[in-house]
Formats: C-alpha cells, structure tokens, sequence
C-alpha cells in the first residue's frame, strides 16, 4: 500500500507551511 507514502508527503507538505507562515509572520523583535 502506499497509503503511508502519502501520508509523509502531507505531513511534509504541511510542516512546510507552518515553517513558512512562521518565518513570513515572525516579528523581527522575536528573531
């Protein structure tokens, strides 16, 4: 199966996106 593939390239995918709104939203007093 390659249910646990996909899985990870969600999981990937949404790591991505959190580090990214993270980075773009992050007030630059807190760097």
């Amino acid at each position: 199966m390659k249910v646990t593939k996909m899985l990870k390239s969600v999981l990937f995918t949404a790591v991505m996106l959190v580090n990214g709104a993270a980075f773009a939203y992050s007030p630059e007093e807190l760097a």
